[in-house]
């Protein structure tokens, strides 16, 4: 799923219907949705990127008769056209558009990693055939530097746009696939893993250059997620202490404060009743001492 950050309460899906890449759109919150059926043959949707610069502009990646394909569409998914995608191997796993450039792609295929400049019609080869890559990430505050998340070489980093490349896995268990890559833009660069856990990569300055301990100690989540009406937020202490757990919306903005004080070690629940706002995408933030977790919840209406 991506979320069009430029309208509130619009969001993508992909997957197959009837054995064929298909597409699905909500303007609403989920509320309702409106299905497109791009592929002619079978094939499976496994990304999808938003042009941040041209909001109706989504491609969709994945396979098509065993083959990588990506289809595009520049009206908001009223049409979809397939790119001819020359140079690109492998199933397309992730897409990422460059925050200003439009023409500037990347995809992350079981084939390795992968550049376009001329909007996915043609692509080059910044990572080798040697890594399935399965995440790509473009760093929005420096669109130089590209993360790609591997299934056995970690992640590795671009400084340069794909002309090089590194490995920055220190403090990362060996050989763990990375399933997922996401920034808080200055501060943390998270990796999600199979099997292994989230971690995190800080860019303070003065920090040293580690990923950090494994992400979900407290065990934070929301169920039902997504949500119909009212949400339980659940934690876990694993010792009394001062927190704070607060919910925020998709601008950054502070909602509610759900609760606040010293706390008891153990098992923790709140209930978050969302009454006068609106469907859409939201983030829940608990800090208890120097850990901090985040999750996000969707409102349905």
């Amino acid at each position: 799923m991506v979320a069009d950050l430029s309208t509130s309460g619009t969001y993508w899906t992909g997957g197959v219907y009837l054995n064929q890449m298909s597409v699905s759109k909500t303007t609403n919150g989920g509320g309702s949705w409106t299905r497109y059926n791009i592929g002619v043959s079978t094939g499976m949707v496994h990304a999808l990127a938003v042009d941040p610069g041209n909001p109706g502009t989504v491609y969709a990646g994945g396979y098509e008769s065993s083959l990588a394909a990506i289809y595009k569409t520049t009206n908001g998914g009223g049409s979809w056209s397939k790119l001819g995608a020359s140079g690109l191997s492998g199933w397309v796993y992730d897409i990422d558009v460059h925050p200003t450039v439009s023409s500037t792609l990347y995809a992350a295929t079981n084939g390795g990693g992968f550049k376009s400049t001329n909007g996915g019609s043609t692509w080059s080869q910044v990572i080798p055939a040697s890594y399935d890559v399965n995440a790509v990430l473009i760093d929005p505050d420096d669109p130089q530097t590209v993360y790609f998340g591997t299934d056995d070489g970690g992640v590795l980093r671009s400084e340069d746009g794909g002309g090089s490349y590194q490995p920055m896995n220190l403090g990362l268990p060996g050989e763990i696939p990375i399933t997922c890559l996401a920034i808080h833009t200055g501060q943390y660069l998270f990796a999600g893993t199979d099997g292994g856990s989230g971690y995190r990569w800080a860019f303070g300055t003065g920090v040293e250059d580690a990923w950090g301990a494994e992400i979900g100690s407290l065990n934070l989540f929301a169920a039902p997620n997504p949500a119909l009406g009212s949400a339980t937020i659940c934690y876990e202490l694993p010792a009394s202490g001062s927190i704070e757990l607060s919910v925020y919306d998709v601008q950054g903005r502070l909602v509610a404060v759900l609760e606040q004080g010293t706390m008891s070690a153990g098992e923790h629940q709140v209930v978050w009743d969302p009454e006068g706002n609106t469907p859409g995408v939201y983030f829940f933030r608990l800090q208890a001492g120097s850990n901090v977790e985040t999750g996000r919840l969707v409102l349905l209406n």
